[in-house]
């Protein structure tokens, strides 16, 4: 039996998928709600009196050898309290504790780590995506990131009417809770290029991602495990907004299929994912007749439950394997 190391909140279903897993296949897993660190009763120590550093950890009410940990899947760190709105004491415990967990990467160098934190948070920003998939060799839809309106109003003018979309360069979430407001999700959408230049100003206010619309017949969620691929044709019907174009808009109804890549294409979508410092990754691209396939981004914590479930791929048991080998 080997002990994997969850770092996710105590609510995650795909952590709930992962430990069933384990169970199933011999395995020890325990969660470490990082989330709610340092608050949670969880303790961390790194004793440095001695020749060399003395990790001490005691992780869902059970003390743990740093070195029986086999694997790290680094789920989602911040867990489900992200987003709440903590008073300035507790947002301070907070941020002090997420230094250190941060730092379980340097203190648990043994273990198989899915995937490292640093490369992580790096590969998060769709700027450093989206250049690395360029300069691979894949297809990315035309783009123009920023706040400059002079370089949209020329990108705008390169289109030469196609149409466009707007989505954001970092989170799609506003959390507006702290001004007693109601937090919003922004989409990916079409937006009229007319209606762009009468407003250009305004684009200098935030930083955002205006691309050419790739005409698709549908989208795909590509999920990667170290050289494993798993593809989902995805498509979105009955959503009521036309402007949108994005598959994880909760208004529209989605449809799951299984879908076999290209060669070609299952080894980029492996070979990006490696490149950009991850062993894990959801992919989205979109597939269309005329343009083949267009990457758009990867998503270092994506969702893949319906992948397993729906389609029945094993996406839980590569992970378990990839964190448990040596």
């Amino acid at each position: 039996m080997k002990k994997i190391l969850i770092v996710s909140y105590g609510d995650d279903s795909h952590k709930n998928c992962l430990v069933s897993t384990a169970e199933r296949l011999g395995h020890e897993s325990i969660l470490f709600d990082a989330g709610g660190y340092p608050n949670t009763g969880d303790e961390l120590s790194v004793d440095l009196t001695g020749t060399e550093p003395a990790i001490k950890m005691h992780l869902s009410n059970s003390p743990i050898k740093p070195g029986e940990i086999a694997g790290v899947w680094w789920r989602r760190p911040r867990g489900s309290k992200a987003n709440q709105n903590l008073n300035g004491l507790d947002q301070y415990k907070h941020l002090e504790g997420e230094v250190l967990i941060r730092s379980l990467a340097d203190l648990l160098p043994n273990a198989n780590w899915i995937s490292d934190p640093e490369a992580t948070r790096m590969a998060c920003r769709k700027t450093v995506q989206l250049v690395l998939a360029k300069k691979m060799g894949i297809k990315i839809p035309l783009t123009c990131l920023g706040n400059s309106p002079e370089s949209v109003k020329s990108f705008v003018s390169y289109l030469k009417g196609r149409k466009m979309i707007v989505k954001p360069i970092g989170t799609s979430f506003i959390d507006m809770s702290k001004d007693k407001g109601e937090s919003k999700v922004v989409f990916t959408k079409i937006i009229e290029p007319s209606l762009l230049l009468e407003n250009i100003d305004l684009v200098k206010n935030c930083p955002v991602i205006f691309q050419e619309a790739v005409e698709k017949e549908y989208d795909l969620r590509i999920t990667v495990v170290d050289n494993k691929v798993f593809s989902a044709k995805v498509v979105l019907e009955g959503c009521s907004d036309p402007s949108n174009v994005d598959w994880r808009n909760h208004d529209g109804k989605r449809q799951y299929e299984r879908h076999s890549l290209p060669e070609e294409i299952a080894g980029q979508c492996a070979a990006f994912t490696k490149a950009i410092g991850l062993r894990f990754g959801c992919i989205d691209m979109a597939y269309s007749k005329k343009g083949g396939y267009t990457f758009f981004e990867i998503n270092p914590q994506g969702q893949w439950l319906p992948s397993e479930y729906d389609l029945q791929y094993p996406i839980s048991t590569a992970l378990l394997e990839s964190l448990v080998k040596y």
